[in-house]
C-alpha cells in the first residue's frame, strides 16, 4: 500500500545541470487512508530515509556533487484530489507528535 501511494523516486535521468532528480508525488497521498491500512509514521519515515540515501549516493556519484540535486514536489494541483494547504494541515495530526 505504501509503495503505491507514497514513494519518492530517484529518476534515471539528470537535469540540464547534470544533477540527479528526485520526484515526490505528494498530491495523491491520503494520510488518513494510509493510516487505516496500517501504515505508520515509522513506515513513512523509513521510505523517506531510503529515498534520501539514494539521492545522497547519486549526488556523490555525479560529476559535480556540490551542485546537489533537483527536487520536484508534485502537489497534484491539476488532479481530482490535489494537496491543498488545509488538507495538509488536517493530515498533520497523523505525523506530528
Amino acid at each position: 500500500m505504501l509503495e503505491e501511494n507514497f514513494c519518492p523516486r530517484l529518476l534515471n535521468g539528470r537535469d540540464k545541470l547534470g544533477r540527479p532528480i528526485l520526484y515526490i508525488a505528494l498530491g495523491g497521498v491520503d494520510v488518513p487512508a494510509l493510516a487505516k491500512q496500517g501504515v505508520t509514521v515509522d513506515d513513512l519515515i523509513r521510505c523517506s530515509i531510503r529515498s534520501s540515501e539514494q539521492v545522497r549516493l547519486a549526488v556523490e556519484a555525479s560529476e559535480d556533487p556540490l551542485a546537489g540535486h533537483l527536487l520536484i514536489n508534485d502537489l497534484g494541483l491539476g488532479s481530482a484530489n490535489p494537496c491543498t494547504a488545509m488538507k495538509f494541515i488536517r493530515a498533520m495530526r497523523f505525523f506530528v507528535v
